[in-house]
């Protein structure tokens, strides 16, 4: 929880602005409030942003949700001025499939609640490599995980020789390290490249 954390805070840093990131407008068809709906909301512990779904309907001004998670010591159930939760924006239809995604790019609703989650998902089934387009996000789970052994770092390669494109790679820092190496050597003089390296201190760069 407390790298998802870290990547809401780095992600927040992309947004040329002082205020909080805006959440994306919602379907102008679909009530965030409706009793059964599916929101993204921005909470104020570690999670950052989380599913909830709306239990109550609007009664004195508030919608009571409840979260699809939580940490230890944080209540489950929450509530929220109706005018807060109508601005949220709904899970759209590709949410369950978001642990699948190996490029944010490709979600239906990109907003940094679905980013999070997506990220959230793919860590907890140590899919520590995540693409954004060209970049490539890495989740630190501070263990051993199999898609940093040696025996996956020795498929990677061979996968790498028998790909005819380096772009039809899975989401990994040997991907990123071939996809550079392929530019760089292709056609007569090749193009120049660069990788950038950038993250926390202490977030496991040099590793």
């Amino acid at each position: 929880r407390g790298e998802i954390a870290m990547a809401s805070a780095a992600l927040a840093r992309l947004v040329p602005t002082n205020k909080s990131p805006p959440t994306p407008s919602r379907p102008a068809t679909m009530s965030a409030a409706a009793v059964g709906s599916k929101i993204w909301l921005s909470v104020s512990d570690e999670d950052a942003w989380v599913v909830a779904t709306v239990i109550r309907g609007p009664q004195s001004g508030h919608v009571r949700l409840r979260r699809d998670d939580a940490p230890p010591g944080v209540d489950i159930e929450v509530e929220r001025p109706e005018a807060e939760v109508a601005a949220c924006s709904i899970v759209s239809d590709s949410e369950p499939t978001l642990a699948a995604c190996e490029d944010i790019v490709g979600l239906g609703d990109v907003n940094f609640g679905a980013m999070l989650h997506s990220f959230r998902l793919r860590l907890e089934k140590d899919r520590i490599f995540t693409n954004i387009g060209p970049v490539l996000v890495v989740m630190n789970p501070y263990r051993p995980v199999d898609s940093c052994a040696p025996s996956t770092m020795l498929e990677m390669a061979k996968k790498t020789s028998a790909s005819t494109d380096a772009n039809d790679l899975p989401p990994h820092a040997h991907s990123s390290v071939a996809r550079a190496y392929s530019s760089m050597v292709q056609g007569k003089h090749g193009t120049p490249q660069s990788v950038l390296v950038s993250g926390e201190s202490g977030a496991g760069k040099t590793e």
